[in-house]
């Protein structure tokens, strides 16, 4: 199955390792869980990209 999440545990290469799978009523994969990433780590990396594509002369 081809997979959009990449923040899935189950997500490799495009695609759902899962064999089987149920979708709710928002056709919402209920079988997805996520991968955590920790708050400071997301805050760098943030800070990282504003720098990089923010044009300097702001």
């Amino acid at each position: 199955m081809i997979c959009g999440n990449v923040f899935c545990i189950d997500w490799e290469n495009e695609r759902c390792t899962l064999d089987h799978i149920t979708l709710d009523d928002q056709g919402k994969c209920e079988a997805c869980i996520y991968v955590e990433i920790d708050p400071a780590l997301l805050s760098a990396e943030r800070e990282h990209l504003l720098c990089r594509y923010t044009p300097s002369e702001y």
